[in-house]
């Protein structure tokens, strides 16, 4: 038993070593190919986050709807929703116009909470990050 433990041993500082070479790229020699396969996996990554964010915006609140319109009908439900969107298209454009003025103003921002602490100081930047945070918890 022991014996076989120790045949193992020198298998998986073999397989060990294999990996921390492949990590590096000199498993296949050609570092070239890696960088293409890095810069591939970085433009999947953005897909992938793109996709989870869309489904963290509406997977719960798609949920949500029929019950909303069981409720306050189909006349009320198209207008809720209808208003809750235009207040949406609103205020990414106000969010979009701050921006655009602190490109302006040499201050680029890319963030809400940068956006808020340029607008409010310290207390914009605790107001946007608040915000987020209870957005975040209701997709939970």
């Amino acid at each position: 038993m022991d014996a076989g433990y120790a045949g193992d041993a020198p298998e998986e500082e073999d397989l060990e070593v294999q990996l921390l070479h492949a990590d590096h790229g000199e498993s296949s020699g050609r570092p070239s190919e890696q960088a293409a396969e890095d810069d591939e996996a970085r433009k999947g990554a953005g897909f992938g986050a793109g996709i989870n964010l869309a489904n963290a915006l509406i997977g719960s609140g798609l949920l949500a709807l029929p019950y909303a319109f069981a409720g306050s009908g189909l006349l009320g439900g198209v207008l809720v929703l209808c208003t809750l969107g235009a207040c949406s298209v609103y205020a990414c454009g106000l969010v979009e116009s701050c921006r655009r003025i602190l490109l302006a103003q040499g201050r680029p921002v890319t963030r809400y909470d940068e956006v808020g602490h340029a607008a409010l100081g310290q207390l914009g930047l605790w107001l946007a990050t608040l915000a987020v945070v209870a957005s975040q918890i209701g997709f939970c």
